[in-house]
Order: structure tokens, then sequence, then C-alpha cells
């Protein structure tokens, strides 16, 4: 029986070598027969693809800004007073309302009483004079009617004097004298008449001025009772006592400061950005405010520049009171240079603030033609395409560099 020991050294070197090839030829049929089956397209590049649209495209410069009370309110002294309590100093946050301090409303009280007391003798009088009037009006209107009787007799007396001078038993003379006596008798209730009107007039007037002072005095004394009110210094809106005209004690004048407050119901920001940006910041920019819970509008209004190359801005927001607004709260701004509505637009990529023409990559059914591109304002977060593209063209996003690329890109 043979054994490898008694094959000849070249047969078995031979040997060796076939065993070798055919597990070589083994294990590389191996990796062929248990390599899983692959698509013929998973070596093909993915691309990602962008739409033409219409759209607003802004171009902005970064500032930031703080929050702070619009306006600051003056409260004046009502009256000539003490301050009798200080409830609220500077520094206090002060709600619509709040009790800021009290003055001393003694002298107005008495004024108070004094002007009642006048009123009510000012009501008697003018009463009185009502009355009188009535009674003068009854007098005249007594006077006038026994005029007026006697023209009547007279007026009678005549008719039955005609008739007895026609029967010739009275003469003409006599008729005569009643004819005078009538004449004169309603010319004088006429003269009569016309004093009472300019007289009952007159009294009329008297009790129109009279009533004229009644009201005016009236008037003074809800003045008065509404000033005692005024004296109890309340906030009128929401917000921090600046400063106090007064200690307890102290006497303020009619007119005089008493209270300043910061108001917290109306408020705009202090913006701030470095000098070299001076030339964009103009009066009547639009400006985004950028908060935590969403964007405000707002306009840029007085601009002041100051110390360490820095400008100074105020912005003016649509909504004052807003309640995403929080006191001395910086928030970040977009003042925009630029703002375009409506325009055709596309995604800002990387590179395209370095120039308005760009080429880019045009999809065409099975294939993408390369195609230059004007734009026009290029924001931060679109570009406004002027021309080069339409609505609905698509775009690869992500495609090869163009300057380096074919003229055509085919997908199949």
């Amino acid at each position: 029986m043979k054994t490898l020991s008694n094959i000849p050294m070249e047969n078995k070197t031979r040997f060796i070598i076939i065993a070798l090839v055919v597990v070589i030829l083994a294990g590389i049929s191996a990796i062929f027969l248990l390599r899983p089956a692959t698509n013929s397209t998973a070596d093909r590049p993915s691309y990602q693809t962008e739409t033409i649209s219409r759209g607003k495209v802004f171009s902005s410069v970064k500032a930031f800004g703080t929050v702070e009370s619009e306006k600051d309110l003056l409260i004046l002294c009502p009256e000539r007073s003490i301050i009798k309590k200080e409830y609220k100093t500077p520094g206090n946050k002060v709600a619509k309302g709040d009790l800021i301090l009290e003055l001393d409303g003694e002298s107005v009280q008495e004024d108070i009483a004094r002007m009642a007391a006048q009123l009510e003798m000012r009501t008697n009088a003018v009463e009185k004079i009502r009355l009188n009037l009535e009674s003068t009006q009854i007098d005249l209107k007594h006077n006038e009617e026994v005029k007026k009787n006697r023209i009547e007799k007279l007026k009678t007396m005549l008719a039955d004097q005609e008739n007895l001078l026609q029967a010739g038993t009275i003469s003409e003379n006599r008729v005569e004298r009643t004819r005078q006596e009538i004449d004169l008798g309603e010319k004088d209730l006429q003269k009569l008449m016309d004093k009472n009107t300019l007289r009952i007039a007159q009294m009329e007037a008297d009790v129109n001025g009279q009533l004229l002072q009644l009201e005016t005095q009236k008037s003074n004394l809800a003045e008065k009772k509404a000033l005692l009110s005024k004296l109890r210094i309340a906030a009128p809106v929401p917000g921090v006592i600046l400063e106090v005209g007064g200690e307890n004690g102290s006497r303020v004048e009619s007119g005089r400061m008493l209270v300043r407050m910061a108001d917290l119901s109306s408020f705009k920001l202090v913006g701030m950005i470095d000098s070299q940006y001076s030339f964009l910041i103009k009066t009547g920019n639009k400006v985004l405010v950028h908060t935590d819970g969403g964007d405000l509008n707002g306009q840029i209004g007085k601009i002041i520049p100051i110390m360490d190359e820095r400008i100074q801005f105020d912005v003016h927001l649509k909504e004052k009171s807003d309640p995403k607004l929080i006191p001395n709260q910086n928030l970040a701004l977009d003042i925009i240079t630029s703002d375009q509505e409506n325009v055709l637009r596309v995604k800002k990529q990387p590179g395209f603030e370095n120039s308005t023409r760009q080429t880019l990559y045009v999809v065409q059914g099975n294939k993408a033609v390369k195609t230059e591109v004007v734009f026009g304002t290029v924001g931060s977060d679109w570009c406004e395409i002027v021309s080069g593209l339409n609505e609905g063209d698509i775009v690869l996003t992500n495609g090869p560099d163009p300057l380096t690329s074919p003229e055509v890109i085919d997908f199949e």
C-alpha cells in the first residue's frame, strides 16, 4: 500500500500545488456565489433637487437690541397740597391702578363745603327771582286787561252815540270826543304792552343770568369733588416708578411733577450695530425682531452715533405691547436692506453670495443641463432669480461642480 511518504518528492510537490489552486478557485467561486445581488443603479450618485418657486426674498444685516419702555409718563400735581403718604418709591414696579402716593385733601374738603353753601344760597336767590317774575307777569297782564276792557266799553258807547247822532239827540262834538278817547286808550294800551314786554324780557334775562351762574357754581363744585379723588395718585398704566417729586410732609405746587414712571404697556427696542454698517441704517428701514415666541415687525426711528464706533437706533414695533416682550431683554435683529415680494427664488446654497451669476444644473427629463442663472437680491435664506430659470424648474442642489463637470449629466 502506497502512502504519502512513499510518493517521490517531485510528485509530492505537484500534488500540493494542484491542491492549493483548487482551494483558491473554490474560495473565489464562493465569494461570487454568496455576494448579494445589487441593483445596477446603486452606483449612481444620489442627487437632491429644489423646485423654483415664487415668494419673498430679503437681505439684511444682523444687529441686536434691548427691550425698553417706549415712553416715560409724567403725573403732575393737580392742586397745591402736601404729600400725606408715599406708597411707592423709585424702582418699584406697579400695575395699573396701584396707589403711588396720597395728597392731603383737607383744604379741598373745606372748599367743597364753602362752595356747597354758596350754591344753596344761589339756588334760593334764583327761586325768589323766578317767583317775582311770575308775580310781575300777573300784575302786568291785569293792567293790560283793565285798559282793554275800558277801550271795549268806549267802543260800545261810540256805537250808541252814533245811533243817537243820527236821531239828532246828541251833538257831533260828543261823538268825536269819544272817538279821541278810544284812540288815546289804544295808544296807551300799546305803550303799556311794549313796556311790559321789555320789563319781562329784562327780568327773564336776570333769571337766565342767575341760572348761568348757578350752573357755573355746580360745575365748579363737581370739579372740586373730582379733584378730591385725584389727590389719590394711582398708576395709569403698568410700569416702573422712576422718580417721586417729594417726601411725606413736603409741599407741592399745582402743575409740578409728582411721579415719573416708565410705561410698561408700550415697548420699543434700542438697537446697536457697528458703525461700518452705518450706510445701511436709515430711518424707516424695516426690522425683524427675533423672540423665543416668534418674530415681530418694526421700523427704525431715531439714529444716534455713540462712542466705540457703534450706532444706536430706536426700533418702533407694530405690536408695542406684545406679551413676548420683556423689559431689558436682549434680542437679535435683522435690519432689512432689500425686500422683494412675489419674485422667483431658489434656496440659498453655499457660494451663492460670492457672485450674482451662477451656473446650475437644470433637470430636463433623464438628464440635467448646465444653465447660467442671474441673481438679484441675495438674502440669508433665499436668492432672487432675475433670469435663467422659470417657475417650476427643478435644479440640482448637490450636483457636481459646474465649472469642472460636463455640460450634461445623464441619469441613465
